[in-house]
């Protein structure tokens, strides 16, 4: 079979390879399954495919090798005899003797997972969402849950100890909640107390007529309970925006209305 397939003046690659087994599998479903030509499939593969991820750059190009392996899933997957020849659904859990999943777990998996953790910058929310997203095609459910468990949440929670909101000038908000509809509000629920407790640290010095804290804190009005806004805002904000009216100078001749001004911005929260 080797030998057909490659020479030392045409070697053997995936395309060729898929494409041979394609054929042999679209022509001869039942021999397909029944000599488990799928174990064949994986032998002449695994090295191709280990071969050809090296190359491959998860953050920058996250579905140049992951479309390749749509067609592998296919290939690789060996029902019984009995049952008709269809790909394992996203869905499903892992299971050691199926060659698509032990190359997922073997070469894409171990891939990803370096990947995430050495070279992702958890505040560039864009290519991690992209690479999961692409991802998703390939990987089980329970995969993609397993890495936003044990990776990105991790990594978040770290990113959040080491914000300072007085220094940082990108708002957390940012970078935090495109994770929202991926990880759910619930997971996240652990980095809302310390963010909540900076966001009070930083306002100790804060004066109302900054707007500053207003835009900090409106992103999180459909995000924190409620109850834990507006402790914080009756704790922070609230006793500040009490003072400042009692500067308000009643001049109906020449009104300043600046201190108005700051504490009605307020009632939009």
């Amino acid at each position: 079979c080797k030998k057909k397939l490659a020479s030392p003046d045409d070697p053997l690659t995936l395309d060729k390879l898929s494409k041979v087994f394609e054929l042999l599998q679209k022509k001869y479903a039942e021999e397909y399954v029944r000599y488990k030509l799928s174990g064949l499939v994986y032998s002449l593969a695994f090295p191709l495919i280990k071969k050809h991820m090296k190359d491959w750059k998860p953050l920058d190009r996250p579905a140049q090798f992951l479309d390749v392996l749509i067609t592998w899933r296919s290939l690789l997957y060996a029902p019984p005899s009995s049952s008709p020849s269809s790909p394992p659904s996203s869905s499903s859990r892992y299971d050691p003797y199926d060659l698509y999943n032990r190359l997922i777990y073997e070469i894409v998996l171990p891939k990803i997972r370096s990947t995430l953790s050495t070279e992702w910058n958890p505040r560039d929310h864009d290519s991690a969402i992209q690479l999961l997203e692409s991802a998703n095609r390939i990987l089980p459910d329970f995969v993609t849950q397993h890495i936003l468990v044990t990776l990105i949440l991790p990594k978040l929670t770290r990113e959040v100890e080491h914000w300072n909101p007085r220094k940082d000038t990108i708002p957390i908000h940012q970078w935090l909640h495109p994770w929202l509809p991926i990880l759910g509000l619930k997971r996240m629920e652990t980095l809302w107390a310390p963010i909540r407790h900076k966001l009070v640290q930083c306002l100790s010095a804060w004066h109302p007529s900054d707007p500053s804290a207003f835009m900090m804190i409106e992103p999180w009005k459909r995000v924190f309970a409620s109850q834990d806004m507006e402790n914080m805002l009756v704790r922070s904000i609230l006793p500040k925006l009490i003072l400042a009216m009692r500067e308000l100078v009643i001049n109906p001749q020449s009104q300043i209305l600046d201190q108005f001004r700051w504490v009605s911005q307020w009632t939009l929260l």
